[in-house]
């Protein structure tokens, strides 16, 4: 019974240590219908009410006005102004800081939680791949995907349509315009020897599926 009521008193420590998202709502202006985001504790405006959409996720609220979105943090920080046409907030928080994805001007790119953009606004997707390897990808208009470190600097790219997680946490899958497989370490050295092509991996060691050449 003891050992049960630390481990409540614990609990209850560590969920009132953490920041309650209920300290902030979205209230709309009677007279305009726009929406802002109010602090509840003391009613103070943190995002004024001109907006058309203001909706909290997790950590960021991301808002509409006049058809462009903007992303900012809790407290009113901009994180992405209010000038690209997307916003995505839905990747895996499987590192710190977390990465947005957004298009402007028709383009996709990613910022990290404090605006810095680290894959650039140029391609026709854009995400987190590793948790140290982000991507950008022209896709099929031509044919190429670009791969950042954490802090925007290219790493390497590739020929290919299309990109996914790879066997492990090191690996990516590429997917060619033909619909070609290869793997390639977060360096972007192929994992399978030059005469295995189309190679498939199920814990890292083993191959059920590949095409071995001739040498």
């Amino acid at each position: 019974m003891h050992i049960q009521k630390t481990l409540l008193i614990i609990l209850l420590a560590c969920l009132g240590s953490r920041p309650a998202l209920a300290q902030v709502a979205v209230e709309s202006d009677p007279a305009t219908g726009k929406k802002g985001l109010v602090a509840t504790k003391n009613n103070r405006i943190i995002l004024p009410l001109e907006y058309d959409e203001v909706k909290i996720e997790g950590r960021v609220v991301v808002v509409k006005k006049d058809r462009l979105k903007g992303l900012f943090t809790l407290n009113g920080k901009v994180i992405l102004p209010v000038e690209c046409q997307e916003v995505r907030t839905d990747f895996k928080k499987s590192s710190t800081p977390e990465y947005y994805g957004a298009s402007k001007n028709f383009r996709w790119g990613l910022v990290d939680s404090t605006g810095k953009t680290v894959v650039p606004f140029e391609f026709a997707d854009a995400r987190l791949i590793l948790p140290d390897l982000l991507a950008g990808i022209h896709g099929r208009s031509l044919d190429s995907i670009y791969f950042f470190a954490p802090t925007g600097k290219q790493v390497f790219a590739v020929r290919g349509d299309k990109v996914l997680r790879g066997f492990n946490r090191n690996t990516v899958q590429i997917t060619g315009r033909k619909g070609e497989l290869s793997f390639l370490d977060n360096k972007g050295k192929p994992v399978f020897p030059a005469n295995i092509s189309g190679g498939i991996w199920t814990d890292g060691k083993t191959i059920i599926a590949a095409h071995i050449g001739q040498g």
